[in-house]
């Protein structure tokens, strides 16, 4: 490949780069002068480690080329060729500075790295069911538990989260199976109440059951919910109590009128078909299967192994691809009992790693973070992956309260599909969670099936110069979002930006304006079906006073609140999206606000008089006519349009301030858009602002009849879009591109006859 040039660290840098984001697929090279090693699970770790003789573990591999390498640095370049089969961890594979300037890939199909192993079922006996009940009873010590005793979020079968037994919907959770606990049983710190749930918690004492091996899920705040560990059952109070040393408490907060929990793992009662148990005690595992006589196969409960592969101390110049990654724990801090974010990922770079690629990657059955980047890390490339259940956050980094610009830096993620996240940790589960210093870009991936935010960016203190000169801190552009929220947590956006968060009124006040700089630029998304639990499920969202954000060419539709909110911040700008079709959830009790109507581009100044200045909206297509023929959204207004001292404006004037808007098109079934129920022609009279702005049909290709939501604009029918300046631009272009993702198909496109937004089929 390169005649007789030798391998060298500057020239495998320089080379790598583009050979992974070229060749997703596994495409084996050999370079004279790069070292070789083969691996296989049917190999031995004594032997020559070439392909006639190959080693058995990845430990191995590492160790053996930490030999033959001799500890020089920087080392020669090398490659590690997976073989095909699964790689099962009994330890983390630790790389530093030794172990720099290697390729780990697959030979030929991709090979497993797991941090589980398979069990054997030992006995089975007949149900007076007709159903068969099975039990593996190799199981090893917290096998499929995590560290606060739950078996609810690692076992696994055939790849998928398996269903155990009275989870209220098996594999997954659903806002209409939980129980309730109403306002009126005011939890305490360790317990609550469920006198007015339909469950019977007492049935659960005696008949075997261990109550610590019980889960049960708490949400107790608009944003979070828990698995925590049962202590106790009192039947006469009708009250649950939880382990003590709960790091946060029950809250009995205002934020949600009713309060939901869950049990899991319980062993009084006949099981269900297709459910699974495990009882501590006898360290056994129960199925019970009513459609067969077989035991179930392929059945997988984690070890205690949260990280499979960490990367940190010196180590560069390092790929992984072509793999897939699969089975890492959860893992939580063993003496609170609480699951807070995921505090590890199955893999780990840094601190102090750089120029690291994992390219073609599929990261499944996951227990916390699938990729974690830590402080003082620099370019990481996640290139064409795809990320399956979840337990944390697919791609996230790790803040720097003190020093941002110790926060990674130099950070890609491209053209990955992320489905299913916050499956176990749901305290503001994300699919993607970004902070760093500086070049941080998500661009073309497909999120979606999150109980909370599709991405969130987190910044603070960034440089305003750099941003007025075109170069964002972050950039999140060309990102497909949906399905996200799942009406199950509240207060969130698809895409959402935040700040240093303070003490009410947020960012700005509590810190002063230079603080709450985020520069990001948020462009060229498609970002619909949205749903929360009772409000505030917003498709762009910038919370906290959070300032300096981009916000152009977007499609954001079919959200439950608000397609757009800004809470206060300084100089953002809104210019040519499409906010169509959304309010699609009536508003709940206590939220009158949130729902009636479609659009929240403005500061409430009555509480945040100093938090919001120069924003700019412009040339944008504000339309909720296309919600109800098509099935989205409401007919609403779309903007607030109260009155007097329910003007969310802060002055009887209903006007707002520091919001410069015009030359935007809006489409509502009524003309009443704006504060004190204005026309657009008396609001532009009164105020003086929305000069240029007009009302009228965009004239989108929306087929009502098909449901074929195509948002681009109708020759000769679309004038008004044209009149105000609005640009179209390649809707289909978002999410992963077609040569870069090695794992699946996505379609954006359905073409003339097809349905858009269909999003991504993995293989």
């Amino acid at each position: 490949m390169f005649g007789g040039m030798r391998v060298t660290k500057q020239l495998l840098q320089a080379l790598l780069p583009i050979c992974i984001a070229g060749a997703l697929q596994p495409r084996p090279f050999t370079t004279p002068g790069t070292l070789e090693l083969f691996v296989s699970p049917a190999g031995n770790d004594r032997g020559t480690g070439d392909r006639s003789q190959p080693l058995r573990t990845l430990l191995g591999a590492r160790d053996r080329l930490r030999a033959l390498r001799g500890g020089v640095q920087p080392p020669d370049a090398a490659t590690v060729w997976l073989l095909p089969g699964t790689f099962v961890l009994d330890n983390t594979l630790n790389l530093s500075a030794l172990d720099s300037y290697v390729s780990w890939r697959s030979l030929s199909e991709p090979a497993l790295i797991s941090g589980g192993q398979g069990v054997e079922w030992s006995s089975s006996t007949l149900m007076q069911t007709g159903c068969r009940r099975f039990v593996a009873s190799n199981v090893p010590p917290n096998a499929g538990r995590s560290a606060v005793g739950s078996v609810f979020p690692e076992l696994y079968v055939d790849g998928v989260r398996a269903r155990i037994t009275r989870a209220p919907t098996g594999a997954l959770l659903d806002r209409s199976a939980f129980y309730e606990w109403q306002s009126a049983e005011k939890p305490s710190n360790r317990s609550f109440g469920y006198g007015r749930s339909s469950v019977h918690p007492e049935s659960w004492v005696g008949n075997g059951t261990i109550l610590s091996d019980i889960s049960v899920v708490t949400f107790s705040a608009p944003w979070s919910a828990e698995p925590r560990r049962l202590e106790a059952v009192d039947s006469q109070r009708k009250e649950l109590t939880m382990m003590s040393g709960l790091s946060s408490t029950l809250k009995n907060t205002s934020f949600v009128g009713v309060r939901r929990w869950a049990a899991l793992n319980i062993q009084s009662g006949e099981m269900s078909n297709g459910e699974y148990l495990y009882a501590s005690q006898a360290r056994e595992l129960v199925y019970v299967s009513c459609n067969g006589t077989s035991s179930p196969s392929g059945v997988i409960p984690t070890q205690n192994l949260t990280t499979l592969v960490r990367l940190t101390d010196g180590c560069t110049g390092v790929s992984f691809s072509s793999l897939i990654l699969a089975h890492s724990a959860a893992g939580a801090n063993p003496s609170s009992f609480s699951y807070g974010p995921a505090e590890s990922g199955a893999v780990e770079i840094g601190p102090d790693a750089s120029n690291v690629t994992l390219a073609g990657l599929k990261l499944r059955s996951i227990g916390n973070n699938a990729v974690q980047v830590m402080h003082r890390t620099s370019n990481v490339s996640v290139l064409g992956s795809v990320f399956l259940d979840i337990g944390g956050r697919a791609f996230t980094t790790t803040l720097e309260h003190t020093n941002s610009a110790q926060d990674a830096s130099t950070i890609r993620v491209q053209d990955c599909v992320m489905e299913g996240c916050g499956r176990i940790f749901m305290q503001q589960p994300y699919c993607v969670f970004v902070s760093g210093s500086h070049d941080i870009s998500i661009v073309h991936n497909d999120i979606s099936d999150v109980p909370y935010s599709g991405i969130r960016v987190w910044a603070f203190n960034r440089n305003i110069s750099e941003f007025d000169r075109g170069i964002p801190v972050f950039n999140v552009s060309f990102n497909h979002i949906h399905d996200v929220g799942l009406g199950l947590l509240s207060d969130f956006g698809a895409i959402f930006v935040t700040s240093r968060p303070g003490a009410e009124p947020d960012c700005v006040e509590a810190y002063g304006q230079p603080h709450c700089n985020v520069a990001a630029l948020v462009a060229h998304n498609v970002v619909h079906a949205v749903r929360h639990f009772d409000h505030s499920g917003i498709g762009l969202y910038t919370d906290e006073s959070s300032s300096l954000t981009n916000i152009s060419h977007n499609l954001v539709f079919d959200c439950g609140s608000w397609g757009l909110h800004l809470h206060c911040g300084n100089r953002h700008s809104v210019q040519n999206n499409i906010f169509a079709g959304n309010a699609a959830q009536l508003p709940a009790s206590g939220y009158s606000q949130n729902g009636a109507y479609a659009v929240e581009p403005f500061c409430n100044f009555r509480f945040h008089p100093n938090s919001s200045q120069g924003t700019l909206m412009r040339r944008n297509i504000l339309d909720q006519t296309v919600a109800p023929s098509a099935g989205i959204g409401r007919e609403v207004s779309i903007l607030n349009n109260a009155s007097g001292s329910d003007s969310p404006y802060g002055n009887l004037s209903n006007t707002w301030a520091n919001l410069s808007s015009g030359w935007n098109l809006f489409s509502s079934g009524h003309d009443s858009d704006f504060p004190g129920s204005r026309s657009l022609a008396e609001w532009q009279r009164v105020t003086g602002e929305e000069q240029h702005s007009l009302r009228g049909r965009p004239g989108f290709s929306v087929d009502n009849l098909r449901l074929r939501l195509d948002f681009r604009l109708v020759p000769n029918q679309s004038e008004p879009a044209r009149w105000i300046g609005f640009e179209e631009w390649d809707m289909a272009a978002v999410g992963p591109r077609a040569d870069r993702l090695g794992w699946g198909v996505c379609s954006n496109d359905g073409g003339e006859q097809g349905v858009w937004w269909r999003g991504c089929i993995v293989h």
